[in-house]
């Protein structure tokens, strides 16, 4: 099968991103040294950082892959989850700012406390927030809408996995 090729947008430089995610099939999903944790299916967003080589464009590619071997958190239930969209800014540490917004949310839920946040130095109880069904895969719009847009480091570039086209 020949593999489609797609110019990523995520810039070079450093920044802070998130990530939105849908699990359709509820169940037990292990997760690295955790016990193995109930997931309910729904959206799901994980916000993090990247400071290393290559920035935005290196770790936002990166997380469009399934790993072989798990690294981080969110590598165990990467298998399960359907990319739906990412957000970023560029120089900005707001992983956590970004992270206390989503859990704010009225609707939020923080089903797996540590998930994402292990290295986290503002001790945030987790950086993977579960909004639930909340009407659909195009949810996660008014989701940033609603939490991340109103932030003075708000996200400033978008990418949606509806207008990117397919990837094997």
């Amino acid at each position: 099968m020949k593999k489609i090729k797609v110019a990523l947008p995520f810039p070079d430089e450093p920044g802070t991103y998130f990530l939105a995610f849908s699990l359709e099939k509820p169940g037990e999903y292990r997760v690295g040294r955790f016990p193995p944790v109930f997931l309910p299916e729904g959206l799901y967003f994980y916000t993090g950082s990247a400071w290393g080589q290559g920035g935005l464009r290196a770790r936002l590619g990166y997380h469009l892959r399934v790993p072989a071997h798990p690294h981080w958190h969110l590598d165990w239930l990467k298998p399960y989850l359907t990319l739906l969209g990412a957000g970023w800014r560029e120089g900005v540490h707001a992983e956590c700012d970004w992270a206390q917004a989503l859990i704010a949310h009225p609707q939020a839920g923080v089903p797996l406390p540590g998930f994402g946040a292990s290295d986290c130095s503002r001790q945030c109880s987790a950086h993977w927030v579960f909004f639930g069904t909340m009407g659909g895969h195009h949810a996660w719009r008014k989701i940033v809408e609603e939490t991340l847009a109103k932030l003075l480091d708000a996200p400033a570039g978008f990418w949606s996995s509806d207008i990117a086209g397919s990837m094997d």
